[in-house]
């Protein structure tokens, strides 16, 4: 049982009201109401301790037998076992407490029926008797996790964080029935509520998760997640939610649970019933798995964009015929007129083409496809013409940028919406939640104007080490359609010489530079040597060599006076591979490089979805050196083999592959 916080095993009342609207919830057994056999789930519950609860906690029972009912390949429900069963076993029920009051939550899971262990865990179990006198099997710890103990009586399985835990449900299940949820009022409601639901979920002591919910967990007794199998392709869910009193049951509570639950592919009607409110609906797994197969359509980026036509075309390159009343095309989140992009077409499908007007085209343009159907929904993106041709010319004394337009696609851009900005280079992309972007310098320069290719203008306060953007209707990084960053002059190349454990480094310059600008750093650390050793100016090709290094280093060059790096390496070995297929064998060969122990080699093959580690000791023996060949079994898959060596389990110094035709 992981060491899971509190807030993921559990999570607020807002999140956990969106994963119910999303319609992920469990769903296995039969749920006829009519059904008057024995309810089994009562004795899989008599295991549970009252010690594994809690005011705050997460109660979960499943019938796992009633699982096989649902047609799995079109249900995406799952059943967790922890790596604590075998592949084989047939468990019938589970019942699962997770006491979420403590930083550390202890979490006890009981199956039942045919839930034979997997042969790790049998290799170490051990007979043990509780203090009551009851005999069991006990794998203290878990082979595979430190912090599970399994316990084995019988038919019935326990996975839990202590022996303690464990020994209190076996003697649980000898005393009364229905213990747990005696103890535990507000868990035992919930149950007899729900008590014809194959699965169930019951929460308890949720927190405020900060999502903005008008929903106050205090206000909340529970919140459940049911779910009912009908048929083989049907299943019913219900979300409840039973407050502490109906009045605290407000219209803006309502309003809440429509939006969450009133609209999209899942809708139902919310019902009240005092202090309990529910929502129900059905699932057609049928129609969920041919939605779930059905590819939607999606549009290649405009790689060629012509001013001059009257159109701009997007070719579909992928996606099932789809009916037109499915669709939506937007342009920067506006919805663009259907009788304009699919000119037409009752349907849209790969190798289709969609139409812009090209007057309704412009820079850094978000187009979407958005898929609306009964049973979901999705889309796809693409941005229009994001990127144009800027030449970036830095001087270092003034710190100037001087920036030309020499796209040849000729393009209008209008100079209104054209910026110059310096930005921190630091700041990538989005960024992080609430990491926003520092904007040093910022101008329009083009202003009132149509640029033309050739037009220039010039930046201030260009620091080593910043980005200069070109946006087009703003100044940020998500506006850019060109950027440059500010690099310090040269550039670093390194070769590392294994037998000799020496490091060659060597400068790539178009002028010449003091000697002293530059520093080589080990490990973070001013080299031995450096420049100044030996040049007083250092031009296009200037090298040093350090002795003594080894493999893991990490060598850097340093711009001194920004403190930027202009290159850097990890010296490692290096070694030329060559793969070929033999029937059932690959056949790896040394073709070229320095000797290495096989005793220090780790060769990883993958093929397809398949990944095999093998030792090279096991391979050959002594070194792996120029001509040699080690022999591996070829995979069982027709697919592309891709084999990897690697250096103590960490540096790669070779890898080679091969085609399926070449197996």
């Amino acid at each position: 049982m992981p060491n899971t916080p509190r807030r993921t095993l559990l999570g607020g009342i807002g999140s956990t009201l969106a994963v119910a609207a999303a319609g992920c919830l469990s769903a296995f057994e039969d749920g006829d109401e009519d059904d008057d056999g024995d309810d089994t789930t009562s004795d899989i519950l008599e295991y549970l301790p009252t010690a594994a609860g809690d005011e705050s906690m997460l109660l979960t029972v499943t019938d796992i037998e009633a699982q096989e009912t649902v047609d799995t390949a079109m249900s995406t429900s799952t059943v967790y076992y922890g790596g604590v069963l075998d592949e084989d076993a047939s468990p019938t029920k589970s019942a699962s407490v997770a006491n979420l009051k403590q930083d550390d939550p202890e979490v006890i899971t009981v199956f039942s029926g045919d839930p034979s262990v997997n042969d790790d865990v049998t290799d170490v179990l051990e007979g043990q008797e509780t203090t009551d006198g009851i005999e069991y099997e006990l794998a203290d710890p878990h082979p595979d996790a430190e912090d599970i103990v399994v316990g084995v009586s019988g038919e019935t399985v326990i996975a839990a964080e202590s022996v303690s835990l464990l020994e209190d449900a076996f003697e649980s299940a000898t005393e009364d029935s229905g213990s747990f949820l005696e103890e535990y009022s507000t868990v035992g409601d919930a149950f007899e509520t729900f008590s014809r639901a194959d699965t169930l979920r019951v929460f308890v002591g949720m927190d405020d998760d900060g999502s903005g919910s008008n929903i106050d967990p205090d206000d909340v007794r529970f919140t459940a997640m049911a779910s009912t199998v009908i048929d083989e392709y049907t299943i019913e869910e219900q979300v409840g939610i039973e407050f502490v009193d109906e009045s605290v049951i407000t219209d803006e509570v309502r309003e809440e649970l429509e939006a969450d639950f009133g609209t999209g592919p899942r809708s139902s009607e919310i019902e009240e019933d005092g202090p309990l409110v529910t929502a129900t609906w059905t699932r057609d797994l049928e129609a969920e798995q041919e939605a779930r197969d059905h590819v939607s359509p999606s549009v290649s980026p405009a790689v060629e964009v012509d001013p001059n036509d009257d159109f701009l075309e997007l070719e579909v390159t992928r996606g099932d015929p789809t009916p037109l009343e499915e669709l939506t095309l937007e342009l920067n989140d506006e919805e663009y007129d259907e009788t304009i992009w699919a000119d037409g077409k009752d349907e849209i499908e790969a190798g289709d083409t969609l139409s812009i007007e090209m007057d309704d085209v412009e820079p850094n343009q978000q187009l979407r496809i958005r898929h609306d159907h009964p049973n979901g929904s999705s889309s796809m993106g693409t941005t229009i013409l994001n990127h144009f041709r800027f030449d970036f010319e830095y001087d270092r004394e003034t710190e100037t940028v001087t920036v030309a337009y020499v796209d040849d696609r000729e393009f209008p851009l209008d100079g209104d919406y054209v910026s110059l900005s310096i930005v921190d280079e630091t700041y990538h992309g989005g960024g992080t939640a609430g990491q926003e972007p520092t904007v040093f310098e910022s101008l329009q320069p083009w202003e009132g104007a149509e640029l033309s290719v050739g037009d220039e203008a010039t930046i201030d306060g260009a620091e080593i080490d910043s980005r200069v953007l070109v946006g087009w209707k703003g100044d940020e990084p998500q506006d850019s359609i060109a950027n440059h960053i500010v690099s310090p002059p040269g550039s670093a190349q390194f070769e590392y010489d294994y037998d000799a454990d020496t490091l060659d480094i060597e400068l790539g310059l178009d002028g010449c530079e003091p000697a002293d600008a530059y520093e080589l750093r080990v490990d973070d650390q001013p080299a031995a040597v450096q420049w100044t050793d030996e040049y007083e100016t250092v031009d296009d090709g200037a090298s040093i060599i350090l002795e003594g290094i080894d493999v893991g280093s990490t060598a850097t060059v340093v711009w001194v006076e920004d403190d930027v790096d202009i290159g850097w390496t990890t010296a490692r070995p290096h070694i030329s591979l060559a793969l070929e297929g033999n029937g059932d064998e690959l056949e790896l060969t040394h073709d070229g490089g320095p000797s290495l122990p096989a005793t220090d080699l780790t060769a990883t093959i993958r093929a397809g979805a398949e990944t095999e580690d093998v030792d090279f000791e096991t391979l050959l023996d002594g070194e792996f050196a120029d001509g040699d060949t080690a022999t591996f079994d070829a995979p069982s898959v027709e697919t592309i083999v891709d084999v990897r060596l690697e250096y103590h389990d960490e540096y790669r110094v070779g890898s080679a592959w091969l085609s399926a035709d070449e197996l």
